[in-house]
């Protein structure tokens, strides 16, 4: 359950939550963004079954339906989106890259990869654990060239594994890596 208080023009917010939270790491802060009044933000860590990100219809029993989860995001390193089957990272990497300059290897299990480009040292090594595993046979990659002189963008479509998780829409994860957590 949720409650919060306010000053007497609010109404108070208070019921009960979609799925399971995990109490011991539930926090709060007040964030000031400009041009908007102060708001208060409060992280809700979802429990669900290990490899997956259970998607609520909305934030309280009873609300009107409206998706809790992250279908797209831009990190430092890339941009991802995502689907109920599938997870998409976009890189971008020096012009003139080519397919031998790729480097990708996934965890025999589906649940992890480890990526290098040699057209770009500065991108180092990426290497982690997914949310969720992948079926490699049925996940990609692309080399898309840049106008003159641009970047390239390497594309990793990842075929999600795990069968959609619960009746409200399926198997989402957070992010890309259980690593980047805190990021989130």
């Amino acid at each position: 359950q949720l409650g919060v208080r306010g000053t007497p023009e609010l109404e108070p917010i208070s019921g009960t939550f979609y799925g399971e939270v995990d109490p011991t790491h539930i926090s709060y802060e007040v964030v000031r963004r400009a041009g908007e009044d102060p708001a208060v933000e409060v992280r809700l860590p979802k429990e669900s079954p290990e490899g997956t990100y259970e998607m609520w219809a909305g934030l309280l029993q009873g609300d009107a339906a409206s998706p809790t989860v992250r279908f797209r995001r831009q990190v430092e390193r890339y941009t991802w989106s995502q689907g109920k089957g599938s997870f998409t990272v976009q890189i971008r990497v020096p012009p003139g890259t080519s397919k031998r300059d790729v480097a990708l290897e996934f965890t025999p299990d589906g649940s992890g990869l480890s990526l290098s480009f040699d057209s770009d040292p500065d991108f180092g090594q990426f290497q982690g654990k997914f949310w969720g595993r992948i079926a490699q046979a049925d996940s990609a990659w692309f080399l898309e060239p840049g106008p003159q002189g641009e970047p390239a963008t390497f594309e990793l479509v990842l075929a999600k594994k795990d069968p959609p998780s619960s009746s409200q829409g399926g198997c989402w994860w957070p992010g890309l890596m259980r690593e980047e957590a805190a990021a989130l």
